[in-house]
């Protein structure tokens, strides 16, 4: 099918080549995939746009490609290259380019990396400029075009021939590459199914989690109350407590990553608890837990376990009960 089209294409061509202005010097300019060899033309009279938005001349469907990347455009005869100051940058013969127009030459190497130096995206600039003919050598050239035309026209009929086996193959490709779509919806389906399973996990998780920490509230208020009451007798059992609440608070409240008392605790999937804040910041440069080494894929804030440490510094008073204070003012507005 592809071999007809393009014997089709080839008669256009010769049929219009009387049709074309001999005499333009406007230079012709294309862009060739090095994976796939497939050529794009570059027109002078608009902008040869990559990136990838839709609209992009060659989209490249990269996030690491900006929507519009970089762009060939035309001007005094020469065609220019300028990056759109993306973030990744553009190559040219695999050197960066600056935010400034560099003029292309026939044969040069645009290429696209994700910082890896892998070179996964590489176009060549090709150029070529149309001169001005005797009319005896266009001539020639017409005829010769007009044999070529007929050698064609006589294969065409043995290609028509042929397109009905290769709609056969093109059918069986058709449904071998439907059996192939259907086989990743179901893989996507069962991936669904196993996230929603683990979410559904995580938050059984948390609810124990939370109606342990209702259990250590009432033990703390029970403390709390017992300790109102031996003030009265005696104060050194409060400085006792407080130490142990300290312990506590030092012990099993410590977040991990600033070593502090946590402020707005939350959990990771892998039920270790740090700061909000000290976590999201890890999470920005590692997905890994800083604890377990695992992979982290959702964090919870734990009220509960929160206001429990609150309750805590409040007991204690003072200096302690004043930072978090300051703490959670801050917190708020930001």
């Amino acid at each position: 099918m592809h071999i007809f089209f393009t014997m089709l294409e080839d008669i256009k061509n010769v049929m219009s080549s009387k049709r074309l202005n001999s005499d333009s010097n406007t230079p012709q300019a294309f862009v060739q995939d090095l994976k796939t060899g497939k050529l794009s033309e570059v027109k002078i009279d608009s902008n040869f746009l990559f990136g990838r938005a839709k609209q992009s001349s060659i989209v490249i469907e990269e996030l690491y490609i900006s929507r519009s990347h970089s762009t060939i455009s035309y001007a005094n005869g020469q065609f220019f290259l300028e990056d759109n100051n993306s973030f990744t940058g553009t190559y040219l013969n695999y050197k960066k380019i600056s935010n400034v127009k560099v003029q292309l030459q026939n044969g040069d190497l645009i290429a696209y990396t994700d910082r890896s130096n892998t070179w996964e995206y590489l176009y060549k600039f090709c150029l070529s400029n149309s001169k001005k003919k005797p009319r005896l050598d266009e001539e020639n050239a017409a005829l010769k075009d007009n044999k070529l035309l007929k050698l064609k026209i006589n294969k065409l009929q043995a290609l028509i021939n042929e397109l009905k086996q290769e709609n056969k193959e093109s059918i069986h490709n058709a449904r071998f590459a439907m059996s192939n779509v259907k086989k990743l919806i179901n893989k996507s389906t069962e991936l669904n199914k196993n996230l929603k399973d683990k979410t559904i996990e995580l938050q059984i998780q948390n609810r124990e989690l939370i109606k342990k920490l209702n259990i250590s509230s009432e033990q703390c208020e029970k403390l709390k109350e017992s300790l109102d009451t031996k003030t009265a007798q005696d104060e050194e059992p409060i400085e006792i407590f407080k130490t142990q609440i300290n312990r506590l608070l030092e012990n099993d409240f410590q977040c991990s990553i600033c070593n502090e008392v946590m402020l707005r605790a939350s959990t990771a999937n892998c039920n270790h608890t740090f700061c909000e804040s000290c976590l999201n910041k890890w999470l920005s440069k590692s997905k890994l837990c800083p604890v377990c080494r695992s992979i982290v894929h959702n964090t919870t804030y734990c009220l509960a376990l929160d206001n429990y440490i609150t309750n805590l510094c409040d007991i204690l008073g003072g200096t302690i009960k004043e930072q978090r204070t300051a703490l959670q003012r801050e917190s708020k507005y930001f």
